[in-house]
């Protein structure tokens, strides 16, 4: 398989690391441990239910959601059958969503771009997540009311378990379910098709203020070697630790920074769960948008209740940080208090200049 595709990366990463560790995550009041193997086999379940409905290479996929674990093994399954990934979710986005908008937004975009299958997440979707004041709508009965709009999309499928009498509707639970019998008799096949890919098929496409920007399988490959290439003491033993609910080339890729270096992660699905589940998971890498970086460090001020700033921020991040990669520079003072704290930041400009 050609090491220099997303396909290629994840093999050889699986090959090497096996039933080490690579991702957890809360699973009520305890925490579920995924290892490379997991993962591997929950991409390839996904990849089976798609593969199955018909998605081929140059189909896209829309996924509207933050960066949980589901949007991440969805993204890198399309990648595994060549399709494009269009991602879209609000709370930071370029595009301006707003309760029914997002919908409206979404399929506007499914449209636009002939989208076959489109995923969501209803942690980024606050507006669908609840139901209407007036019209009592939720996120199914939106969707429902939308399909006749919908022509070319094969089905909507919600990362969160909602069940939903319509056929052209499902959950992600349901995907794995039907991934996971259908693998069986095709896999095969479906190991075949990712040898078959380039460096140079596209494999994002980001809806921006200024129109589309597109990053291929090595586009994204190149970009994140080129950020391990400066000297960062990450290891296998790191652990990232981020929320990203936008659709920024950064937002979207930099958990990728994980599966390159063949280190840990965990992803959270909300910045309530981002500040709770944090001071248990003790990274020693943040990954965080100058947003959420002024975010943490407008906490630490408002906090302090006698405390020095660096003290209180080293504890709010729960001890052990030695990075935090971000999209663009936050101010000097906030620099110099996480610095304070023994935080260094890296700036990931090698994303940034995919849609630059």
């Amino acid at each position: 398989m050609p090491a220099n595709t997303i396909p290629g990366l994840i093999e050889n990463r699986v090959k090497e690391h096996g039933a080490k560790l690579l991702f957890q995550r809360r699973d009520g009041w305890s925490w579920k441990q995924i290892t490379w193997l997991d993962f591997d086999g929950q991409v390839k379940n996904i990849a089976a239910y798609l593969m199955d409905l018909g998605l081929a290479r140059g189909d896209t996929v829309i996924i509207a959601s933050a960066n949980r674990l589901e949007a991440i093994s969805t993204e890198i399954a399309v990648y595994h059958l060549g399709g494009i990934i269009v991602p879209l979710c609000g709370g930071g986005s370029p595009l301006p969503f707003r309760d029914r908008d997002m919908v409206e937004e979404i399929v506007e975009m499914a449209n636009r771009l002939e989208a076959k299958f489109v995923f969501v997440g209803r942690e980024s979707l606050p507006a669908l997540a609840r139901p209407h004041e007036n019209r009592g709508w939720d996120a199914s009965g939106l969707f429902i009311r939308s399909l006749d709009n919908l022509p070319m999309v094969e089905k909507v499928i919600f990362f969160h378990n909602e069940r939903v009498k319509n056929e052209r509707i499902t959950n992600f639970q349901t995907v794995l379910k039907y991934g996971m019998m259908r693998k069986r008799k095709i896999l095969d096949e479906l190991m075949e098709i990712p040898k078959n890919l380039n460096a140079s098929l596209t494999a994002l496409v980001f809806p921006m203020r200024n129109g589309i920007k597109r990053a291929s399988q090595g586009d994204v490959i190149k970009a994140l070697d080129s950020i391990c290439q400066a000297p960062l003491s990450i290891t296998t033993e790191d652990q990232a630790f981020s929320y990203m609910p936008s659709i920024s080339p950064f937002s979207t890729l930099i958990n990728y920074l994980t599966l390159y270096k063949g280190s840990m992660a965990c992803t959270t699905e909300s910045r309530k769960d981002f500040y709770r589940d944090i001071l248990e998971v003790k990274p020693s890498i943040i990954f965080e948008t100058r947003e959420g970086i002024e975010r943490i460090y407008e906490r630490v001020q408002l906090g302090l209740n006698g405390q020095s700033p660096k003290k209180k921020l080293k504890k709010d991040v729960g001890g052990r940080a030695k990075y935090v990669f971000t999209d663009h520079p936050p101010s000097e003072q906030v620099q110099k208090v996480f610095r304070g704290a023994g935080i260094e930041f890296y700036v990931a400009q090698e994303l940034n200049s995919l849609v630059s």
